[in-house]
């Protein structure tokens, strides 16, 4: 008589509990947060997204908290942004009491600026082009950087 086996019986070999998913961390992520007494920077390099959310935007709170105006973030370094970064920028306005030019965007790359004027977060800080000198770049609400 053939043998049966039930599913899940002490004959089965064990199988190995299923893996949770992670998510990635921020391996290439760093912000650096500089200043002096005309502008306050924060430089960032790698993915801006949900996992580098937390650094991001403390290293944009310490900015915003300096008391120095204009906050210049620079995107040089950065290669990637998602809404999880919109999401901080728009923190960072509205910590600054939503004042023309006291927020700055330099170096954007072109997914970044598609963002921006999607989200039409362009139309409230100052988007600056890597030859601008002037630290206040485009005007807010003009749509030109």
């Amino acid at each position: 008589m053939p043998e049966h086996h039930h599913i899940g019986s002490s004959d089965d070999p064990p199988r190995p509990p299923p893996q949770a998913p992670t998510l990635a961390g921020p391996v290439d992520f760093a912000a650096s947060v500089t200043g002096g007494q005309s502008e306050v920077v924060v430089a960032v390099s790698g993915e801006i997204d949900l996992s580098t959310r937390e650094p991001f935007g403390r290293a944009v709170r310490q900015a915003t908290a300096a008391g120095v105006s204009p906050v210049v973030i620079d995107l040089g370094e950065a290669t990637f942004m998602d809404s999880s970064g919109l999401a901080v920028l728009a923190e960072a306005y509205r910590a600054l009491g939503e004042v023309p030019g006291a927020l700055v965007l330099r170096h954007v790359r072109p997914a970044v600026r598609t963002l921006l004027t999607q989200s039409g977060l362009d139309g409230l800080v100052a988007v600056q082009d890597p030859d601008d000198t002037d630290a206040r770049g485009s005007a807010p609400g003009s749509g030109t950087a």
